[in-house]
């Protein structure tokens, strides 16, 4: 069966192995081939920080491609915050930013 969407799966390098592990064992080869691994790491602190407008540009940035084609896709992301001394209010501007571009570009986040 082949997927109809991609899937965009930010995640952390320590937890995509068993992700990627459960994949392999529900999905055919073709299928992985539209599972695509963002380290969470580098999406979320691309700016040496976690700043809400910077990820978002990255996310536009790695998304422009299914977009421009017209390729459905939906989003995993794991945001980890236990270095973070105010996550609170990071994580309302994170989420404001997020609806923002799920409106804009019309995906599934996950």
């Amino acid at each position: 069966m082949k997927s109809s969407f991609h899937v965009l799966c930010i995640e952390n390098l320590r937890v995509f192995p068993q992700v990627e592990k459960k994949l392999k064992a529900l999905l055919t080869d073709e299928e992985l081939k539209t599972v695509h691994h963002i380290n969470n790491f580098d999406f979320y602190l691309s700016s040496s920080s976690y700043h809400p407008p910077a990820i978002l540009e990255y996310f536009n940035n790695t998304v422009q491609h299914f977009v421009q084609n017209k390729i459905p896709f939906r989003s995993w992301a794991h945001v980890e915050w236990n270095t973070l001394k105010e996550p609170y209010r990071l994580i309302e501007d994170s989420e404001n930013e997020v609806d923002k571009a799920v409106h804009e570009i019309s995906f599934t986040l996950i």
